[in-house]
């Protein structure tokens, strides 16, 4: 088990997008809202074998505020919000993390930790690399970023617009892969972070970890 200063790690988790606001969609019809949805919900499950706690903004297909989600974190050590790109140009591809501009520090460290551990997991997947929210090259400024009242970043799996990334989306292996790959990150940020301790798990033989 991971804490720090005493209190088990605690993650929020957000899902992009929900309800009518299905985010992009791709060729095939896929909506990147509840692949967003698969992605955070196996992250919970990624992080708990870690002994990281955590929690999602939205746990079904339906609307949440932006300043719920960003609320939501108030209590977690750390937010990372999960989305597929798209992209006008349908050749446009690859993974990138976006951090806030305004805050930088902790939040480019979450965003690098990600970005390095989604690299390592997807080596033939082009790295996009980091993007500052707003900066010349990611005019957007955007609200669960700036407004999260914790270390944040906004992690972008692949383009959903392009015909072979939406079948990397959709193939059942991918949301373990994503899962495993988002964790591993996370667990490398808070690992440091200060007044960070860890304590063995605790497993009983046919139960799941006690924490």
């Amino acid at each position: 088990m991971i804490k720090i200063n005493g209190k088990q790690a605690r993650i929020c988790i957000d899902a992009g997008h929900g309800g009518q606001d299905v985010g992009a969609v791709g060729l095939n019809g896929l909506h990147e809202a509840e692949r967003n949805l698969v992605f955070a919900k196996e992250l919970m499950y990624a992080l708990e074998l870690l002994g990281i706690d955590s929690k999602l903004t939205r746990i079904e297909d339906k609307a949440t505020p932006l300043y719920l989600r960003a609320n939501a974190a108030k209590d977690c050590h750390a937010f990372i919000s999960i989305h597929c790109n798209a992209a006008e140009n349908r050749a446009a591809h690859g993974m990138e993390v976006v951090y806030s501009s305004a805050k930088a520090g902790l939040h480019k460290a979450l965003a690098n930790n990600i970005n390095q551990s989604l690299m390592k997991s997807f080596p033939t997947h082009k790295n996009r690399g980091l993007k500052a929210s707003p900066s010349m090259d990611y005019g957007r400024s955007l609200y669960v970023l700036v407004n999260a009242p914790v270390p944040a970043c906004l992690a972008e799996i692949e383009f959903i617009s392009h015909p072979e990334q939406e079948k990397f989306l959709r193939a059942p292996e991918t949301k373990g892969q994503v899962a495993n790959a988002l964790a591993d990150g996370l667990k490398a940020f808070l690992m440091g972070l200060a007044g960070v301790t860890v304590e063995p798990l605790q497993v009983l033989a046919g139960q799941p970890i006690k924490k």
